[in-house]
């Protein structure tokens, strides 16, 4: 852990620096102290020696209000990627497994704590849900401790001010969009040359497509071999960062004036290629109560609008007709009562990357996939 391109002394006193501006009065942090000198302070770490034979364990600090004090056990990477986090973190748990079989002391283990150059959103998600403390050089820190009680949550850069060269850093576009439909709605496992041809992409693009998903730990494969598992929820959410229904598409606001119900019957006569998106596929679904705008993915939009006898309007507009980028947006639609629905992996993007109560009512959605996955992932 030693030796690396920005020193640990430097990344953690900008770290701590920040940090310590940031508490309440009368607050302090004491150290950091890099490993090997958690004993010269006047405060030292009973079995410090414990953590630190593991190399898991860079460096400590201690928190302190009043006559109250806390110890957090800081690994220190350069560089961290979502793949990283689960080793980190059974090597941490190992450790304190041991030592309190072994030691059976009384005494509480160290809180736990990650600094880094930059973590990306979903590393910031796995930290924070197994109950990690973190903090990057951009500003994005949480430090959480219940003696002394801090809950401290900081907000720094969304993206990786200097990413390291590699084959793909994005999944924005048809032939992504693609692959991930592919991996969100098939349940593995399988090989990358079948995700490429089920999908109708290159075997390269879809390699490089899961090569950045396992730097993500969304996707796990089997060295060279097949793909193994997809955390497709996380995946949906990764996708909703660059993917919006509305930014994505070509995209056109109606009113319709004789309200839904009229919309609704004559679409079901209409011979013109669509799918029913966003939260009126959702009411579909029975996950959430209505919402007054529609969406519909259509060819043809000046066609569809004639047909449902739709007014052009910016607002008030309660029909969305977009024409999709991709055929993709079409992928596994459904039949219900007589209408067309976009597959549930397509509702729940385009509710994720929406706004005002979208993203909310994705997460419902995502319930009832959880629920009813028999009936959409094959």
């Amino acid at each position: 852990m030693r030796n690396k391109p920005l020193p640990e002394t430097v990344l953690l006193d900008k770290v701590f620096s920040r940090l310590s501006a940031e508490l309440p009065k009368a607050w302090r942090l004491e150290g950091p102290r890099l490993a090997g000198e958690s004993r010269r302070g006047a405060y030292a770490w009973r079995d410090a020696t414990d953590f630190e034979s593991e190399g898991i364990v860079d460096a400590w600090v201690d928190l302190i209000a009043g006559e109250e004090r806390a110890t957090f056990a800081i690994e220190v990477r350069e560089n961290f990627e979502p793949r990283d986090a689960m080793r980190v973190l059974l090597a941490f748990e190992r450790t304190t497994q041991q030592r309190a079989l072994v030691r059976e002391s009384a005494e509480p283990s160290p809180l736990r704590m990650l600094v880094t150059r930059f973590l990306s959103r979903r590393s910031q998600d796995l930290l924070t849900s197994s109950g990690w403390s973190f903090a990057d050089s951009t500003g994005n820190a949480r430090m959480v401790c219940e003696r002394p009680a801090l809950f401290l949550k900081l907000t720094g850069s969304e993206r990786d001010p200097a990413p390291e060269a590699r084959p793909l850093r994005s999944i924005k576009g048809p032939v992504a969009g693609r692959i991930i439909r592919e991996l969100i709605d098939r349940k593995p496992p399988y090989g990358v040359r079948e995700l490429a041809f089920r999908s109708a992409t290159s075997a390269a693009m879809a390699s490089r497509v899961v090569a950045l998903l396992e730097r993500e730990a969304i996707v796990d494969k089997d060295g060279r071999g097949p793909i193994l598992r997809v955390d497709w929820r996380a995946l949906l959410e990764r996708w909703a960062q660059e993917y919006s229904v509305l930014g994505t598409n070509r995209t056109e606001r109606f009113l319709a004036l004789r309200g839904r119900g009229p919309m609704l019957e004559k679409l079901k006569q209409t011979k013109l290629r669509y799918a029913i998106t966003g939260a009126l596929a959702a009411e579909a679904m029975r996950s959430v109560a209505s919402s007054p705008m529609s969406v519909l993915y259509t060819d043809d939009v000046p066609a569809m609008a004639r047909e449902l006898e739709l007014e052009p309007m910016k607002s008030p507009a309660n029909v969305t007709l977009v024409q999709p980028f991709d055929d993709m947006n079409y992928l596994r639609k459904r039949e219900l009562d007589g209408l067309w629905y976009a597959a549930p992996s397509q509702v729940a993007a385009d509710l994720l990357g929406g706004g005002d109560r979208d993203p909310q009512i994705a997460r419902a959605v995502m319930s009832w996939m959880e629920e009813n996955e028999h009936a959409w992932r094959t």
